[in-house]
């Protein structure tokens, strides 16, 4: 079942995704943006690996546990438009990696903890990372209502 599942699915994400250079393009453009950002994975000793997922179409998932690389599942742009979002959503992954562990807590859904951890990443994206590395860009990484 494996198998056949997997040879399906290799298949239909060669038809849709490598044959038309689409993902190439989004590679280059997240290679881009991430030597925008060397600084802080060189403070870090890490390198950044992206996994792109056709599952996930609204957040990220970090991994953590690997000693040299910040690992994240974020959804795939399908259209030049949703580049920037994927990015941030790997930036914001990345973040939860670097500031969680300063929270010094146990973080769950249920008792506001992994609330108090999402505002944490935010700002620290915001006010840390994005602002001063991108500058242009962090205007409209927070939106005012």
């Amino acid at each position: 079942l494996c198998k056949t599942q997997k040879d399906f699915y290799f298949k239909y994400w060669e038809e849709q995704h490598l044959n038309n250079g689409w993902q190439q393009c989004i590679e280059k453009a997240f290679n881009d943006k991430i030597r925008r950002f060397k600084r802080l994975f060189d403070y870090y000793s890490k390198s950044a690996k992206v996994y792109f997922s056709l599952i996930l179409t609204k957040n990220g998932r970090g991994i953590g546990g690997f000693p040299h690389h910040f690992v994240a599942y974020v959804p795939f742009p399908k259209a030049v438009e949703e580049i920037d979002n994927s990015f941030f959503i790997f930036l914001h992954e990345c973040t939860h990696q670097m500031t969680d562990s300063l929270l010094q807590m146990d973080l769950n859904m249920n008792d506001g903890s992994h609330d108090i951890s999402e505002n944490v990443v935010i700002l620290f994206d915001f006010g840390c990372k994005i602002s001063r590395i991108i500058p242009t860009i962090s205007v409209c990484f927070i939106r005012e209502s």
